[in-house]
């Protein structure tokens, strides 16, 4: 959006959103009229309708689908510019206002979209991918949340475990066996009902903060999805997941899941996907450090997501047996699931999930 020539002069005080994303730019044009639905040190988010939402911070925050990042975020505006929860927001002549008072251009952004995986990859690539991680994942993955999910469903060869697991975790694992059987029938490599399994609603806004863990899990497991192809597994679970989100979460991590549906997730999230497919080892340190950054383990917990779809994904193509805790009591009960190959190219590769013993570990909030 452009505005005239004397709305831009009066105005060229203002701090500019440089980068948009795609749901932002359907947000933020010209006669949009909402609320600040929550304010943070570093971003705030804006409603237009239940739903439809978008984050406005700093550069700092990243790319994404939501996010309209500003140039100068504690740049220069009027003193009675005050920003509060419940505060009207309005977009006229490519201002943003808060209570009808200016606070940011909104003209001449770059609207960012999540790229596509760059490069060759191949199930072998994949699997080196998966490789590399478990070393780096062992060491820095958060106690808190799912993060720690990544090191019991990498390859049993590679795989570095940690024996701290969250209470997050112990609450979660059923749903997780009963999503890997789900997976199972969707690759191709199991008989059975396609249907999502009801255990799997138990992860819908399981753990604090403003984008749960459960949340963000099953948000890296739709990008996933997304990335490999797997159209049919992407439909049923997003179409199972919107309604059911939109009784069990909140509103933000709801705007988040819609993205995640559409393939689309922050471009942190994206990176390391592109990562890990390819298997670059030299790119591994700076991807996991994009996703250290988001939030206080939501970047790992969507991690989880993906490395969980990807490796059950590489034993439909023939790479062996996966051994799926039924739940995570002090004597660990195992279930093991033999691997049925698909008309796809065979890689060979035990995969194991680890034992996962309790804890009384809690999350902190996002």
């Amino acid at each position: 959006m452009a505005p005239d020539r004397a709305t831009a002069r009066e105005y060229a005080y203002l701090p500019r959103i440089r980068r948009i994303g795609r749901v932002a730019r359907t947000i933020l044009n010209d006669g949009s009229r909402g609320r600040i639905a929550a304010l943070f040190e570093r971003c705030l988010y804006v409603e237009t309708a239940p739903g439809a939402l978008c984050c406005i911070g700093r550069e700092a925050i990243g790319n994404g689908p939501l996010n309209a990042l500003v140039d100068d975020w504690y740049g220069p505006r009027k003193a009675d510019c005050r920003w509060d929860v419940g505060n009207d927001f309005s977009v006229d002549e490519g201002v943003l206002f808060f209570d009808r008072c200016p606070a940011f251009q909104l003209h001449g952004e770059t609207v960012w979209r999540p790229r596509v995986p760059q490069g060759e990859w191949s199930p072998a690539t994949l699997l080196n991918g998966l490789a590399i991680l478990s070393p780096l994942a062992a060491s820095r993955a958060p106690r808190e949340g799912l993060g720690a999910a990544v090191n019991h469903v990498l390859p049993e060869k590679t795989a570095s475990r940690n024996p701290v697991i969250s209470s997050v975790m112990s609450v979660a694992w059923p749903s997780l066996s009963a999503l890997a059987d789900w997976l199972d029938g969707m690759f191709g490599t199991a008989d059975g009902n396609r249907e999502i399994p009801r255990e799997a609603a138990r992860l819908i806004g399981l753990g604090p903060g403003l984008t749960p863990s459960g949340d963000d899990f099953l948000g890296g497991m739709l990008i996933a999805l997304t990335a490999l192809g797997e159209e049919e597994a992407r439909k049923v679970l997003a179409e199972w997941l919107m309604p059911a989100a939109a009784v069990r979460t909140g509103s933000i991590s709801i705007a988040h899941i819609a993205s995640a549906c559409e393939g689309e997730g922050a471009e942190a999230i994206h990176t390391c996907l592109d990562v890990l497919l390819g298997g670059d080892e030299g790119r591994f340190g700076a991807a996991l450090n994009g996703i250290d950054a988001l939030g206080h383990s939501s970047g790992w917990d969507a991690l989880a997501g993906m490395v969980f779809v990807l490796t059950l994904w590489l034993r439909s193509l023939g790479s062996a047996d996966v051994v799926i805790a039924a739940k995570p009591p002090s004597r660990t009960v195992k279930i093991v699931m033999p691997s049925r190959t698909r008309d796809k190219p065979s890689r060979s590769s035990g995969t194991s999930w680890g034992d996962v013993p309790k804890s009384g570990e809690k999350r902190d909030a996002d």
